[in-house]
């Protein structure tokens, strides 16, 4: 765009300087002619030098007006170019820290402790939280009840319960991590329902991890 705009300037100063020398041409060859003693021819030289000189005062005029205006546009449409392009770079460093962000965030799962589940619960906020929710729900993929032991390793799990009941310590006391898969589940399953698949999802787990233990100290016993 910047570039059809010089370029016009350059075609319009062209016109411009053609248009100057045809008038300094036409000045010119009445200067040569010098004066003449026709009274009548004289104000006809006079009347015509006037038009001249007020058209290259015009011409000047004309000129001066349009490079500035030219340069104005061009001035205009580069601060609208870099504006746009300076929009579009803080988005695109936006998108890529973001990129970085969730890429860092996404090793985080699955939680394999109580350490790592606790520092995990202070690293959540306000800012990020959204970002934790929708890694937790990419993971889960409509299959909670299989993909929780994803989120949260089956042998950490085994240790919870939502509530605390049962000598099981509670999963909705580790506030900010329990909301993330809480809003998770529902954003897949609606609101409704996401506290109950959640709950489901770990009873499951827990029940697996279970079977698991069993068929280890069975394996033991026969070994």
């Amino acid at each position: 765009m910047k570039e059809n705009i010089v370029q016009v300037n350059r075609q319009e100063e062209h016109h411009l300087e053609e248009n100057a020398r045809d008038v300094n041409f036409v000045e010119d060859s009445l200067s040569q002619q010098g004066e003449t003693n026709c009274t009548c021819c004289k104000e006809i030289q006079r009347s015509l030098r006037k038009e001249i000189q007020d058209l290259k005062d015009s011409i000047s005029n004309l000129t001066a007006y349009i490079k500035g205006e030219l340069k104005n546009s061009i001035d205009h449409q580069s601060s609208v170019v870099m504006g746009t392009l300076a929009e579009h770079t803080v988005l695109m460093e936006k998108l890529l820290f973001q990129e970085r962000e969730v890429s860092a965030l996404g090793e985080v799962f699955p939680i394999k402790d109580d350490c790592q589940l606790h520092e995990l619960n202070e690293n959540i906020n306000g800012e990020n939280k959204h970002i934790y929710v929708n890694i937790v729900k990419k993971i889960l993929r409509n299959k909670i009840d299989k993909n929780i032991d994803l989120v949260f390793d089956p042998e950490l799990v085994y240790e919870y319960n939502l509530d605390g009941s049962h000598g099981k310590k509670g999963l909705k006391d580790i506030k900010n991590v329990y909301e993330v898969v809480k809003d998770a589940a529902s954003s897949i399953y609606g609101v409704a329902e996401g506290d109950d698949k959640l709950r489901r999802a770990i009873h499951l787990s827990k029940k697996r991890q279970l079977k698991k233990i069993k068929g280890s100290k069975l394996n033991e016993s026969t070994t």
